[in-house]
């Protein structure tokens, strides 16, 4: 009867320890999950012009001219670019900068724009929702 008893609990224990080990080793499998899909990363549009090629068209969107006669109408962020006259005299020189940072949105203002003087100095920022001017910050 000692023999059985020693052979049983040897034998359970050896079951429990190998149901342990068996259940760690299975990895749980979790249904789909629907609706849900990983977006792809969009690029961003970046628009770099200077201040005298954004047109205002006839709808009132901003534009700018690829062509003589084409107009696009201004989409994703844009830098727009002036120029500084900084000698004068027969061979004056001129250097580019940053005059303003923003984003279009179907021609339109949107978001914050921010403003530099000809030495790159941040001057003020504007918020602009859909074309309509939020606030302004002078610093």
């Amino acid at each position: 009867m000692n023999k059985y008893l020693i052979f049983c609990i040897v034998l359970i224990f050896l079951v429990n320890k190998s149901y342990s080990q068996i259940m760690n080793d299975i990895k749980p499998e979790y249904p789909p999950k629907f609706g849900i899909k990983k977006t792809q990363k969009k690029t961003k549009e970046l628009n770099s012009l200077t201040g005298d090629k954004l047109i205002l068209n006839k709808e009132g969107l901003y534009c700018w001219q690829i062509k003589k006669a084409k107009l696009v109408v201004l989409n994703g962020e844009t830098v727009i670019f002036s120029y500084n006259q900084s000698s004068e005299g027969d061979n004056p020189i001129t250097s580019e900068y940053i005059s303003s940072k923003g984003e279009f949105v179907k021609g339109k203002y949107h978001g914050i724009w921010k403003f530099y003087d000809k030495n790159g100095k941040h001057i003020k920022s504007e918020k602009w929702k859909n074309g309509l001017l939020i606030y302004k910050r002078v610093l």
